[in-house]
């Protein structure tokens, strides 16, 4: 995955965190299905085995999140948890 699409997950990540805390859980979970894709192709993609299980776990803690129905769990999931995680790979 090139540099331009990983700031534009990025991006993405952060709009779907923005419309969970304002409560617009429809459309933040739409977009969380587009981004879902690109996720799992970070993950196949990559040969980084500690950054593949630090992502999976925290896509299953926000898989959790979703099933429990706390959307605010979710969105800091993906705020603190995902976002970090990917920033960390793009920055190697």
């Amino acid at each position: 995955m090139d540099q331009d699409m990983l700031k534009q997950l990025v991006d993405a990540i952060r709009q779907i965190v923005d419309l969970l805390y304002q409560e617009n859980i429809e459309a933040g979970y739409k977009a969380l299905y587009i981004v879902l894709p690109y996720l799992e192709r970070m993950i196949v993609e990559t040969d980084n085995t500690e950054f593949q299980n630090e992502l999976k776990e925290k896509l299953e803690e926000a898989l959790h999140a979703m099933e429990d129905g706390d959307n605010i769990l979710l969105a800091d999931i993906m705020q603190y948890e995902v976002l970090e995680i990917i920033e960390s790979y793009i920055e190697g």
